[in-house]
Formats: C-alpha cells, structure tokens, sequence
C-alpha cells in the first residue's frame, strides 16, 4: 500500500468491487463531486473538507484503503507539499498511513490547537456593537463552529442566552424580556427587531433634517413657483434676545416651547423630543402584531 501511495499522484485509484458488493469505486467517488483542499489555512475551510470526505466514505462505505487514496488524490497545490512532506515524517517515525493518522497530521497543520483557542475566546466575548445584525449574526455561526462546547451539546437555549446576551443595548432591551428559548426563532425575532429600529433611525435622521435645514434661498430661486427676494445684509440680531430668527418672531418670555413652536410647555418637557425608549416601544408593538 505504502509503495502505492508513493507513487505519481495522477495514477488514479481504480474502483472495484469487494465480496459483499458494497464497494462502490473511484468513479463512484468521483460522480459525488467530493471537495479538494489546496492548503488555505482557514480553519472552517479544513474542518470542513474533512467532514465532507467523511460523510462521502461513510455512505459509499469505503476501506481505510480507499479513504487515504481518495484523500491524497483531493490536495492539490501547496496541501500536495505539505502530504509529500508528512508522508516522508510518518514513514521516519514508524506511523501507519491509516486514514485517522493523516487526519491527525492534517489537523496539526491546518487546524492548530492555538488558533481554534483563541477563536473560541473571540466567540464567548463577541460582541454586536455597532454592527448591522445580519453581519453579526453571520459572524457568530462562523465562531460558534470553533466553540468546543456547543461541539458536544446541541444546547439552543444556551445559544440563544448567548446571543442575547452579545446584543447591543437596543436590541437587547427588546429580545430579552421575551426570554426565546428556541434559536432559529430567535434570530427571526431580531432581524424584525432589527429592521423597526433601522426605520426608527431613518425617520429620526429625516427629522433631524427638516429642523436643521436653512431657511433661505438663493438670488433667483424659487418655492413652489413663487420668487422670493433674498436681503445681502446681515441678518440682524433681535433686540430682545441677542440671536437671529430669520424674520420670525421671536419666542423669548413666552409661554411657547422653543423646539416645537406649541404653546403649553417648555423645550426641556417637549413631548416631540421624547424618543429615548422609542426603539423598544416600537419593537414590542412589532413582536405583539407578529
């Protein structure tokens, strides 16, 4: 076997059949389009090749023969280096080319203990921040293949207190009260949350807009057909209050709030400027009506 896989990789492994017929060959292998590995190192990537050839094997029950020819013959490029070379480490060493052997060798290079390490801490300490939800969310299932918990526990309600938990705070306020266990149901319920406080967001900017627009027109210009008449002075500062209204009169010593223009309350009670639980107001109506 040995001098076998020594020799030109493009000496394909030719199919055959075993005494109980459930052999199903190269070209079986072949027609399921298995996935080839060319050295990136990326740890999803080498996880998942490994796992695909894996479900291959199993279900055209291949030998441990079959399993190390078909896989060597998938790392093309750099991985092709890097099997000559620990091909040549593990016939020094004495070690058995077995299928789980070059898993192990594979998994030293491509898949280091140290750097799924880390991953996992960056997965526990993530955090949404200032992130739009469907890049956070797709980040946390990337890290969540590297947590070694969730590797052995098919936990969804952990999961689900974890995501809440990496919120930022206007999320958060929203989703965590209504304590969803279930995970799928759970991103369902935030990507709607998510989208109320985007239109919140807009509608605010909108509004910031038309408060702060300038009131004056260029020499020439016209609303809605009607020229108006532009004065090259200076503004003039109002006598009674030392700033600028832009022709209006001015509001000082009045019972008008200075944000709104109504009469009955003052700029620090402004019911119109009030919208600092507006995003959780909005998304709980949301949730209620869906």
């Amino acid at each position: 076997m040995l001098q076998h896989i020594q020799g030109d990789r493009d000496d394909r492994p030719q199919g055959h059949r075993g005494r109980d017929g459930d052999y199903h060959g190269w070209a079986e292998f072949q027609k399921a389009k298995p996935p080839t590995f060319r050295g990136e190192f990326n740890l999803t990537l080498a996880e998942e090749w490994i796992q695909e050839l894996e479900k291959l094997f199993k279900v055209l029950r291949c030998s441990d023969e079959q399993k190390v020819k078909y896989a060597i013959y998938m790392l093309p490029s750099e991985a092709e280096n890097w099997w000559k070379g620990a091909r040549q480490l593990m016939e020094a060493r004495g070690t058995q080319l077995t299928w789980e052997n070059i898993k192990i060798g594979f998994f030293e290079k491509y898949y280091p203990v140290s750097v799924s390490n880390q991953k996992e801490i960056e997965f526990m300490q993530m955090k949404q921040g200032n992130m739009p939800f469907e890049e956070f969310i797709a980040k946390y299932e990337e890290l969540s293949n590297f947590s070694s918990y969730l590797k052995h526990n098919a936990d969804e309600a952990w999961k689900s207190m974890h995501v809440t938990a990496a919120l930022n705070t206007a999320m958060r306020n929203v989703i965590a009260p209504l304590d969803i266990k279930n995970y799928a149901k759970l991103v369902n319920r935030c990507r709607i949350v998510a989208r109320n406080i985007e239109v919140v967001e807009k509608l605010k900017q909108g509004t910031n807009f038309s408060k702060k627009r300038p009131m004056n027109f260029s020499k020439g210009g016209s609303s809605k057909g009607k020229k108006r008449m532009v004065s090259k002075s200076a503004p003039n500062s109002c006598p009674n209050c030392g700033k600028t209204h832009g022709g209006r009169p001015c509001l000082f010593g009045s019972n008008v709030c200075f944000a709104c223009g109504q009469t009955g309350h003052y700029a620090r009670d402004c019911p119109q400027k009030k919208q600092t639980s507006i995003d959780v107001i909005l998304g709980m109506n949301w949730l209620s009506e869906n």
